[in-house]
């Protein structure tokens, strides 16, 4: 069952991903980058129990064509604590000048009210919609993006090892 179902244990090098296509660096470096955009991705839930999938927002910076994972936010929670998280996680550290929504479930809820809300004032937000294309099928697709190693990850975060559990176990 875990093995086909969830994934756990992962087969060596990962599933759908090699983690040797991304490249580290130091977290504490973070803090003296410059960076010409921050963008945070979010796949947003809505219930908190165990057995339901958590909310997750990424924030990358970009400079030219390299992508560094800068913060990772993966938890369950109630729609309102969510999106008063993701505002947070957005101003925090470098603030985001991009947001990307799925506009599904929640996202759409957070799409309609998250242009009102003043502390994401300059924020561009940009909805997705998946087209009813499957997950699985949409994350294939991006592995040709991540082979080309222009995407950095800080493996001395201290959210990195579970972050990089999720991603072989994809």
């Amino acid at each position: 069952f875990f093995a086909q179902y969830m994934q756990n244990p992962v087969a060596d090098g990962g599933n759908m991903v090699d983690i040797n296509w991304f490249q580290p660096f130091r977290i504490s470096d973070v803090s003296s980058m410059k960076f010409d955009r921050v963008v945070v991705s979010v796949d947003s839930a809505q219930k908190p129990n165990e057995i339901n999938d958590p909310s997750a927002f990424l924030k990358f910076g970009i400079i030219g064509k390299s992508k560094y994972l800068i913060d990772c936010y993966c938890e369950r929670k109630v729609y309102p604590e969510t999106k008063e998280a993701l505002i947070a996680f957005c101003n925090d550290g470098h603030r985001t000048t991009d947001l990307i929504i799925e506009d599904a479930n929640t996202g759409s809820s957070l799409l309609q009210e998250l242009p009102n809300e003043h502390k994401l004032y300059g924020i561009t937000i940009i909805p997705i919609s998946h087209g009813g294309i499957k997950k699985e099928i949409r994350f294939l697709t991006a592995t040709g993006a991540f082979s080309n190693r222009s995407f950095y990850f800080p493996k001395d975060a201290t959210w990195y090892p579970n972050f990089e559990s999720q991603l072989m176990q994809f």
